[in-house]
Order: structure tokens, then C-alpha cells, then sequence
């Protein structure tokens, strides 16, 4: 590997690690403390596969200026925590980080984690606002996967690599995708210079894959595509350049959520994890309902998730989301199920910009990159609640300070165990605001071709 030009020289003598807690790039951080009278004593250390307490003899494997990655030779005082990985491939399938521990320690390192990032972030004062982790299944939860295509075969890249490795378990999988995955896909037909991506989901009728081939090929044989994916799958697509090309079987996928029946093109974007979404709909309709608005703002709407089930509450919701195959998909079933949205395809940053309508809650649940800029911007419109729903717990962090500058009130801090076995977590904040003073629209002041109603 070429060092890049911020990278050090790399220590040969292996370095001795005090590690403090989880980080949210899956692996574990802690500082060096050993040996005596190394230059390094002090520097931030970042130690995949170990746990808090533990004190590894690690290899470095990259250095910079104030911290490191390594990988543990030996550890002498190994966790009470860990246990054996369900996982035949865990270590060195690059997908879960913490197989290694018990599903309760994993769930203190995540509320650990959030509450070291907030400290360190500059917000300590957030630190007591947050709540244990709201706990969900430790395996079978995944009804969403991605994987790599190569040489006509499906799988993960193993860790801190883009070598395909194709598993023969996955048991965060719901049992329908791990059947699969376990039996090994092979797709043949695809150009071998050209990547592609095969997006698995499960649904109440089915399991549906979507295979999508990068980049613009001349020649696809698409029948034959369709032909293999139609033996393993219930339904789906093939896609070029993201372009639909074919569509297979079922083209919708059937769940229930919330109580209500709901169909959404397969491919698009659902959470992963059925249980914990279930509890974050749940905990949204109830803040809602709560809060009494007169009308709510669903931002990075996607589908429909929280909409659906504001609406469902009697609550007018506008939903913003910038992906045509989402809001399309939103638009069809809010039409389909009679709700109160109005959905816009449209991005959150330029619908703001361009004045955004009044609502007296926002829910804003973006990407992994969070708010950015648009945090700075969410006031003036007569919120005075907001649910932030964040996926990274960096931007959750830089969000939370930018909301604040603005008048903002941190209520609550809620991390939900979205992804069980990795680093990754979900995390549900409410904040208020005083009124500031602008006017409240009645719906029955719009013109009729206004009205939220698709």
C-alpha cells in the first residue's frame, strides 16, 4: 500500500493499547500507553475486534500525525464481554464489527459511543440527555442487502478490500436472504468490465432482487440476466446506469408497518431492520401526536416511512424527498391509501431555500452526511418541534451544534440498535423551539389545488 502524503512512517516495534470504548468507524479506540518511552505514548489509537479494558499489543498498520490504525497481535486481558461470533466469516467480511461481545455490551458501547461523541464534540452538556438503547433482534433482523457482483459472482468485499467474497452464511439476514446468500448467487452475462451491484430485500410476499450494472455497456444480455435473477428471486429488476430495463415477477414488495398494509417498488430504499422501525414509527407518531401540530414537514421523506403514519394520525403532512423512484413510490401509496400528503420531488436544501411552507413539526431524517447547511435554515417556517433522526453520529453531533446556534432546544437523545453486531446506530433527538412568530397558515385558507391531498 503507497502511504498517502499525510500518512508517517510506520513504527516496526508493536505498541501497547489501552482501549476506551467503541468508535463509529467500527473499530475500537483507546490511546497508546506502551512501551515505555515510546514517542507514540499518548496518540489516539483505533483497534478493530477489541473491547473497553482491554489493553492489546497491536501492529500499526497506518499512522498520521495524531492517530493510528493497528490491528491486535495478542491481548492479555481479554473482555468478560466477548463471546464466539455467530459468524463463519466475521473478520474478515468487512460488514459487522462487534459479533465478538455480547448483545448488552454492545448495546452499553453504543450509548457510550454517542454519549464520548457529544462530550468530545463540544456539546457535555447533551451527554446526560441520553437514553439507554432502545434494544432490537441480535440476528435475522436484515431485510435489506447490497452486494457486489464479480465474475458472475455475488457477494461482500472482504475488510479494507474490494476482493469479492462470497459468503456461505449471513446471519444478521432474515432467514429468506440468508437461504439464498448460503445457496451462492451466480449471474452470468453481465460484461466483465463493468461493476454491478445486486440489492437484495424481503418482504411479506417474497424475496426480490435488484441487479444493477454500472455504466453505460453496449451489449447486456438481458434475457438471460432475467432468466437466472427469476430463479432465485420473487420478483425485481435489472437496471443499467440505474436505468430500468427489465422488470421480473412481483415488481412490488408487500409489507405491513404500522398497522397498515404497504407496497412499495422493489429496490427502493427501506430500513434494514423491520423491528427497530417499527419503534422509531412508533416513537415519531407519538411525538407527533403529542406536539398537536396543524400541519408537519416530513424532510428526506424517502417512501413515506414517517408520513404514512403522521397522516395516519389526522396530522397534514408535507413530505420532501429528492429521489424520483421514492417520491414516486410515496406519491402512489399515499394516493392508494387516501392520506393527507403532498408530496415534493424535490431536494430538502432547495425546498427550504426557495421558502418552505409553515409546519408546526419538522421530521428530518437525511442521509448519512446529516443536515449540513440546511440545519442553519430549519426556523422561520413556525416549527417548534423537530425529530432529527441521524445514522452517523459525527454529523448527529455537527447537526446538534448548528440547531442550537439557531435557537434550537435539545429534549432527548434516543440511540435504537438499527444494525446489531456493528458500529452502527440510529439516533432519534427531539428539540423545541420558542415560537417565532410567524403565522400559521390554515389549511382552509389554501387554494383548493393546494390542499395536501395527492
Amino acid at each position: 500500500m503507497t502511504p498517502r502524503t499525510n500518512e508517517k512512517p510506520i513504527p516496526e516495534t508493536p505498541l501497547e493499547v489501552s482501549i476506551r470504548n467503541l468508535s463509529s468507524n467500527g473499530a475500537f479506540v483507546g490511546n497508546v500507553t506502551g512501551p515505555e518511552g515510546s514517542p507514540h505514548i499518548g496518540m489516539t489509537a483505533f483497534v478493530p475486534y477489541t473491547a473497553a479494558g482491554e489493553t492489546p499489543l497491536v501492529q500499526v498498520q497506518r499512522m498520521w500525525s495524531k492517530h493510528l490504525e493497528a490491528e491486535a497481535i495478542s491481548i492479555p486481558n481479554p473482555s468478560a464481554d466477548r463471546v464466539e461470533p455467530l459468524c463463519p466469516h466475521y473478520g474478515k467480511c468487512g460488514g459487522c464489527h462487534t459479533m465478538h461481545l455480547s448483545h448488552p455490551a454492545q448495546l452499553i458501547a453504543k450509548r457510550t459511543m454517542v454519549q464520548d461523541s457529544l462530550a468530545t464534540g463540544g456539546l457535555p452538556e447533551l451527554v446526560s440527555l441520553v437514553e439507554p438503547v432502545v434494544e432490537g433482534p441480535e440476528f435475522g433482523y436484515r431485510q435489506r442487502v447490497t452486494l457486489q457482483v464479480a465474475g458472475a459472482r455475488a457477494g461482500y468485499f472482504e475488510r479494507r478490500t474490494h476482493r469479492l467474497m462470497p459468503p456461505t452464511a449471513c446471519p444478521v439476514t432474515t432467514p429468506g436472504i440468508e437461504k439464498r446468500i448460503a445457496k451462492g448467487i451466480v449471474i452470468r452475462g453481465i460484461p466483465l468490465d463493468h461493476d454491478a451491484q445486486l440489492f437484495i430485500e424481503e418482504g411479506d410476499n417474497g424475496v426480490f432482487g435488484v441487479l444493477d450494472i454500472k455504466g453505460s455497456p453496449k451489449k447486456v444480455a438481458v434475457d438471460r440476466i432475467v432468466a437466472q435473477l427469476s430463479r432465485d428471486f420473487d420478483g425485481g429488476q435489472l437496471r443499467i446506469g440505474g436505468a430500468v430495463k427489465a422488470v421480473y415477477g412481483r415488481s412490488h414488495v408487500h409489507r405491513t408497518i404500522d398497522g397498515a398494509e404497504q407496497w412499495a417498488v422493489a429496490g427502493g430504499f427501506q430500513q434494514a431492520n423491520r423491528v427497530i422501525n417499527e419503534a422509531l414509527i412508533q416513537a415519531v407518531a407519538d411525538i407527533a401526536a403529542a406536539s398537536k401540530p396543524q400541519r408537519a414537514a416530513d424532510l428526506y421523506a424517502g417512501a413515506g416511512n414517517f408520513a404514512f403514519a403522521m397522516a395516519q394520525r389526522n396530522i397534514p403532512v408535507i413530505a420532501v424527498e429528492s429521489n424520483p423512484l421514492l417520491a414516486g413510490s410515496a406519491k402512489a401509496e399515499s394516493k392508494r391509501r387516501s392520506l393527507n400528503i403532498k408530496v415534493h420531488d424535490d431536494s430538502v436544501e432547495h425546498y427550504v431555500r426557495n421558502g418552505a411552507p409553515h409546519a408546526e413539526l419538522i421530521v428530518a431524517d437525511p442521509p448519512r452526511a446529516g443536515l449540513d447547511t440546511v440545519a442553519r435554515k430549519l426556523h422561520g417556517y413556525g416549527a417548534r418541534t423537530l425529530i432529527l433522526l441521524s445514522c452517523h453520529v459525527p454529523a448527529m453531533v455537527r447537526d446538534l451544534r448548528a440547531l442550537q446556534s439557531v435557537g434550537w432546544t435539545v429534549k432527548s437523545i434516543t440511540p435504537y440498535d438499527m444494525f446489531a453486531q456493528t458500529a452502527h446506530v440510529e439516533v432519534l433527538t427531539v428539540l423545541t423551539r420558542e415560537d417565532d412568530g410567524e403565522p400559521w397558515i390554515d389549511p382552509k385558507d389554501l387554494e383548493e389545488d393546494d390542499i395536501y391531498r395527492n
